[in-house]
């Protein structure tokens, strides 16, 4: 089975890859956006202007606070 064009096939789940973050945009479930060089996934349908640090919205992909030194 292929993912659709703009997908990345993750076993049975995948994610739509939007770029930079634009506020502008509405977002959905599964889209990911790069925001200060960190990607966000949108874990549900955020309005415009939802940034990916509202926590209702958006989740990190990776932690971005991971090899940050105190």
């Amino acid at each position: 089975m292929s993912a659709p064009a703009g997908y990345t096939l993750l076993g049975i789940v995948g994610y739509a890859d939007c770029g930079g973050y634009d506020k502008t945009r509405r977002y959905y479930m599964n889209q990911v956006v790069h925001y200060y060089g960190y990607p966000y996934i949108c874990i549900k349908e955020s309005a415009k202007g939802m940034d990916p640090l509202n926590k209702l919205f958006w989740r990190p992909m990776i932690d971005p606070t991971v090899g940050e030194e105190d």
